[in-house]
């Protein structure tokens, strides 16, 4: 699990993400010719980061994950994995850290990899067809003796820092949409 030692959402930060949204809404414009795909693509970014040049990415809003797969092989000789799995759906029915953890996992990992000195990170054009200049940024991460594509630009320090603070803003967010999930 990860540590959330970020301070909570203030009404600045609230304020920068609502500029930063509506700036990203009008640049998602300039992408997409169709309005419906524009409330699609802007309605999906949970928050939206700043990167150096002004470059815009996004991070997605997570989804609630409610259905997990336990698989398990069937022997004429014992049912030991059948039972293994058994035990396992019914933990996953009431342990509620085990669904925070699992709903968790995903932004956990994007957290710790940016954090990794061994990969690097890089910004492109996020939708084909945009001009070379756009400034809606896709990201993406390679290993260090992978090369980049053509118009690969790779990340600073400090845009890395960026984007792991968003995602950590987002799993403090996310965290909280779980919480309450639960309760229900």
């Amino acid at each position: 699990m990860i540590a959330l030692n970020i301070k909570k959402q203030t009404k600045e930060d609230k304020a920068e993400q609502a500029a930063l949204k509506a700036q990203y809404r009008e640049l998602l414009k300039t992408a997409w010719n169709d309005e419906k795909m524009v409330d699609f693509c802007s309605k999906q970014a949970e928050r939206v980061v700043e990167l150096d040049g002004g470059y815009l990415t996004d991070i997605d809003r997570p989804r609630i994950e409610t259905s997990f797969c336990f698989g398990y092989s069937d022997s004429a000789y014992n049912t030991d994995d059948y039972d293994r799995a058994n035990a396992a759906a019914a933990r996953a029915a009431h342990d509620e850290q085990y669904f925070i953890c699992e709903n968790m996992r995903n932004i956990a990992w994007n957290m710790k990899k940016l954090k990794d000195s061994r990969l690097k990170y890089y910004r492109y054009v996020k939708y084909n067809g945009s001009p070379s200049d756009s400034k809606l940024a896709g990201i993406t991460c390679l290993r260090t003796w992978e090369d980049p594509r053509p118009g690969y630009v790779e990340l600073s320090d400090s845009d890395r820092a960026k984007i792991w603070e968003g995602y950590a803003a987002v799993a403090r967010n996310f965290l909280k949409r779980l919480n309450t999930y639960l309760k229900r």
